[in-house]
């Protein structure tokens, strides 16, 4: 399994949950969300919001050779924040369950993804192989500055056994 951002910690529930299925070889989690670092985001209505939309700032840049390939939202529903907010929750539930090697990749400076939960959930993991902390970039690894190291340790996990 392979997840970034909200996408982490689905697959950490996965991991978790079909762990005893033998189905689960090994895991990736780049950034994964298990918890935003605006904690003003908590504090939001999510069940009578209705369509209401919350924008989104672009701060990261995106090499120009990339652009047309990259997709950007110019805002979010309330009503999305609030199911991210839960998924990650329901991930970072799963850790303890996971047996499968993971593999966990996460940057200090992200402005989404909450630092301090990836950390712990690092701690929690019984069968932690590999675990960097990127300590310049942002939310997408592969668009940062550091994006050569981020494919190379993509490249071991793919080849590891």
């Amino acid at each position: 399994l392979i997840g970034t951002s909200v996408g982490g910690a689905l697959c950490t529930y996965l991991a978790g949950a079909y762990e005893n299925t033998g189905k689960i070889g090994k895991v990736l989690l780049m950034v994964p969300g298990y918890a935003l670092r605006n904690k003003g985001f908590y504090n939001l209505d999510f069940e009578h919001c209705g369509n209401t939309g919350f924008p989104l700032v672009q701060s990261e840049k995106i090499p120009l050779e990339w652009e047309e390939m990259t997709f950007q939202y110019d805002f979010m529903y309330v009503r999305s924040i609030g199911q991210l907010i839960r998924l990650g929750q329901i991930g970072e539930e799963y850790v303890q369950r996971v047996l499968a090697p993971v593999w966990l990749l996460y940057a200090e400076k992200d402005p989404v993804v909450d630092p301090e939960h990836c950390a712990k959930a690092a701690s929690h993991f019984s069968n932690l192989r590999m675990c960097h902390v990127y300590l310049e970039s942002g939310h997408n690894l592969l668009f940062g500055d550091e994006r050569a190291d981020v494919c190379r340790r993509i490249h071991e996990f793919l080849q590891a056994e």
